[in-house]
Parts: structure tokens; sequence; C-alpha cells
């Protein structure tokens, strides 16, 4: 069996409706012959003037610039957990993984959504094993989607680590105006506990949206699904985590190239 997933984009066209509204000057003030103008009178019609032709030129500048925009919204997976492959296998310090789960959980705040992920990465010789748990929290706002802490946990029996970053204010990930060919661009100040020692840093963040994958068929839940209109991003983090990902509509990341290994999605649970 095989299904496809497509969303309609949004796009700045739709301005072509609200040039139909724009041009028109409201009453202006009238002056009689050999009668004084009032100069706030004149002024006030200069002004309804301006207001409107430069309205017109915003909206005409808009339109001839007309481009394609992503809505990160559109890309927002709705499961609880998602799996994905790892290949190569990747080596953390001794404990191989092969296999990399997500879960969600999914909480309603006064300034958006709360969304808080679990990142198992788990050991090729034990599956009970985990090799590194991470967890994040997004806020998800009406704009934009944020960064608001990542935790790592490596439960090494001679070097254990537990690390936790915060920021000082969230860090823009995904915004609901994305266009090819441009980046999205944060930064904030990182306060670091690692292992009970406490560091501050200067963490930047950047975005590309390179290229739209028309196409893309993967092995979902043992069923083939072919995604549409894929985002594939260049992300750095602090110039030295690099990575390529694929977003697609309805599902999110859906596979991720980080230091030549492929992160495939394999499997999702509503």
């Amino acid at each position: 069996m095989k299904k496809t997933k497509q969303i309609v984009i949004t796009t700045a066209l739709t301005l072509c409706s609200t040039m139909a509204l724009a041009g028109q000057v409201g009453a202006l003030n009238d002056f009689v012959a050999g009668q004084p103008a009032i100069a706030a009178d004149v002024n006030k019609n200069f002004g309804d003037i301006k207001a409107q032709v430069n309205d017109n030129n915003d909206l005409i500048t808009a339109f001839t610039n007309s481009v394609t925009v992503y809505d990160y919204k559109n890309y927002q997976s709705s499961a609880t957990t998602k799996t994905f492959t790892v290949s190569p296998m990747n080596n953390n310090g001794g404990c191989t993984t092969t296999t990399v789960t997500y879960s969600f959980q999914r909480t309603a705040a006064t300034n958006g959504l709360v969304k808080t992920v679990t990142e198992i990465d788990d050991s090729v010789a034990n599956s009970s094993t985990v090799c590194i748990e991470k967890k994040f929290t997004y806020l998800e706002t009406p704009t934009k989607l944020t960064l608001v802490s990542l935790s790592r946990n490596i439960p090494d029996a001679v070097n254990p680590t537990n690390i936790l970053n915060t920021y000082d204010t969230p860090v823009t990930e995904l915004t609901r105006a994305m266009e090819l060919g441009k980046t999205i661009g944060d930064a904030a100040i990182r306060t670091k506990i690692n292992n009970g020692v406490t560091s501050t840093d200067v963490f930047l963040y950047k975005a590309t949206l390179l290229e739209i994958e028309e196409s893309l068929t993967l092995t979902v839940n043992n069923v083939e699904t072919t995604f549409s209109n894929c985002l594939i991003f260049d992300i750095e983090r602090n110039f030295q985590n690099r990575s390529t990902e694929w977003l697609c509509p309805g599902e999110g990341v859906v596979k991720r190239l980080f230091n030549g290994r492929y992160m495939i999605l394999t499997s999702t649970t509503l």
C-alpha cells in the first residue's frame, strides 16, 4: 500500500485579492471660493491622500516581489512517538546506537503550546540500555517555534554525564513566514550546568531553507509513504554542529544527515 501526504502552501499571492481593496480615498474637505481655507482641513486632505498613495505603493511592491512562504505550523507532527533508524551505526563512547526514539508531550500555556520532546538513543547490543537521553523543551507561539531548554544524560558507568542548557531568551528555530534561500538566525546567552559545574556562553543558531523536495518516499509503519513539498534545511549550532534536515507536511522531521550518518523515520504512533 502506498499513501501520499500533501499540504497546501501559503503564498504571498493572496495579495491579489487585497489589491482590489486599495486605492480608495475617502471624503475630503471642500473649500468655497472666496472663503479662507483652514490649514488643518488642508493638511488633513493632503494627509489622507498621502496615506492612500503610500498604502498602494506598499501593496504594489509586495505583489511585485511576491514569494512563497512556508508556515512552520504546517510542518509539526501530532505523533506521540517517532522512531528513526541510524545508518551507519553511531558509537557514543562505546555505546553503539542504531535506533533513536522521540516521544512528545504537549501542554497548553498562556503564550502558546509547550512541547517537551524526549530523545532516547538505544544500544544495539541491548535495547534496554540507553546510550543517550535528551530532553528538549519548545514553545510554539502563533508566529514561531522556540527552544527553551535542553538536557542531556549519558548514563555511562565510568563517566556519566548530566548536562542542562537554558537560555536567557528562547531561541527561534522556525517561523510562520519561511522563504526559500533565507536564513533564520538567533542568539542567546546559554547557561550550561555540566555535572554540577555552571558556565555561560553565547549560543548561536542558523537555519537556511535550501530547497523544496517535491516528492520524498519513505517506508513508515511498514507502508510506503510519499511526502510532498518537504523543506530541506541546513542547520548550524554554534558553527560546529551542522546538519541537514528534511521537514515534511504534517510529520515534521523525517530525515536528518549529521556527521555522515542518516536518521530515517521508520515508524510513528499517534
